[in-house]
């Protein structure tokens, strides 16, 4: 599996973005109130990011050498597919609550449309944390190069 490229993380943020701003720009014209980001989304999203965090971290120590035992290679395997999904899905949850700021943003001037952006806006910042610790999780997974000149080698292909 390939690191994650940050120009991808950014396509798929502006692309949630602009769909996820459209959609509640067509569903505010119609007449339709968008809800205001309960304050528990934010909470999850944070939680899950100190779960992989946490979850990383007996890999770094062994990959690093402070740590002796052997690593499961299929639980690795796992967390280096979780982590390239939650990048992704962080990516694109900092655009849909973005875009929630988008729109508030049109309204600032009236105080629950400002309550709304400004959640918006923190669990989008909420999401930009995770897209941060998965990445920072991806690098810990990452193998050095083997003896033989290869290429960086994830961990999954580590037996």
């Amino acid at each position: 599996m390939k690191p994650t490229k940050i120009s991808t993380l950014v396509l798929w943020c502006l692309g949630s973005l602009v769909v996820c701003g459209g959609l509640s720009r067509i569903a505010v014209s119609a007449g339709i109130t968008v809800p205001t980001t309960p304050w528990l989304t934010g909470a999850v999203i944070l939680t899950f990011a100190l779960y992989l965090v946490l979850s990383g971290l007996p890999i770094r120590a062994r990959l690093h050498g402070t740590k002796k035992e052997p690593i499961d290679a299929l639980a690795a395997a796992r967390l280096v597919r979780m982590v390239k999904a939650s990048s992704l899905g962080g990516a694109v949850l900092a655009g849909l609550y973005g875009s929630q700021l988008v729109l508030a943003l049109a309204m600032w001037s009236i105080e629950a449309q400002r309550a709304k952006g400004l959640w918006g806006a923190a669990t989008a910042l909420c999401a930009i944390v995770l897209v941060i610790a998965a990445l920072v999780v991806e690098k810990w997974c990452t193998l050095p190069p083997d003896e033989f000149g290869g290429e960086d080698a994830e961990l999954e292909g580590a037996a």
